[in-house]
Parts: C-alpha cells; structure tokens; sequence
C-alpha cells in the first residue's frame, strides 16, 4: 500500500483553510453575539473584536502565529495601521483582526453601521436606534 505525499502547496492549503475557518468562527461569534443583544453598539463590536482575536491561539502562541502569518491576506496590516512591524504575535493579531474585519464585510456587514432598522433597512451604529427607526 503506497503512501501518497503532500505537497508544499497542499500543505499551506491545509493551513490556509484552518485559518480561515477560525477567521470564519470568530465573525460568526461577533454576528451571534450581536443578534442576542450582547454587542449593542459600534464601540462595543470594535471592543468584542479586540478581545477575541486578542485572546486567539492564532495570537498567543508564536507557531500559531507564524503558520497565520503564512497565510493571511493581510500580513502587512500592522505596519499598514502603525508604522511598526513588532513581534510577529502582534503582526498576527493586526492581520487577524483585519481578516475578520473583511470576512463581516462580505458577510454584508457595515462595520461603521452595523446595526440595521428590520422595515427600511437603513443602517446605525446602535442597535437600540436601528430598532426605533421605524417601530
């Protein structure tokens, strides 16, 4: 029975995927958490971002760290956002972060205004604004 290899492409493949899917996970924790009323407003969604890619295994732990930074669409985001290039935990949480940023973007999300009215659909960054709208 021959053993089929991977390769080098199929690998990054493998790591690609993982990290999108947690990339995915973290989006659909921040949308969740908004429509059970825990995220209410805009600072409170920037705020929840923070903290979950902050406390992110792809953040703390520097091969995580490294295996994301191999494959994000955003490696250059911290020096992009500060002018620095820092450790490459701190590369990762910016380019992490701007990943679920793009990710809640093709989700349709409006990160300036993410809360919409449910009747004409105008967009809000409070949930409680967004729910008088037209109520």
């Amino acid at each position: 029975m021959a053993t089929e290899l991977l390769s080098v492409d199929d690998a990054v493949n493998i790591i690609r995927r993982d990290y999108f899917d947690n990339v995915q996970r973290v989006a659909d924790d921040l949308r969740s958490r908004m429509e059970s009323d825990e995220i209410t407003t805009r600072d409170d969604l920037y705020e929840a971002l923070t903290e979950s890619i902050d406390s992110h295994q792809r953040v703390i732990y520097t091969f995580q760290a490294k295996l994301g930074m191999l494959v994000t669409d955003n490696a250059e985001a911290m020096e992009d956002e500060t002018g620095e290039t820092g450790t490459i935990e701190q590369q990762m949480f910016f380019a992490m972060q701007a990943d679920v940023r793009a990710q809640l973007e093709r989700d349709g999300f409006d990160l300036n205004e993410p809360f919409t009215c449910a009747e004409c659909k105008k967009t809000f960054d409070e949930r409680d604004i967004a729910r008088a709208c037209c109520g």
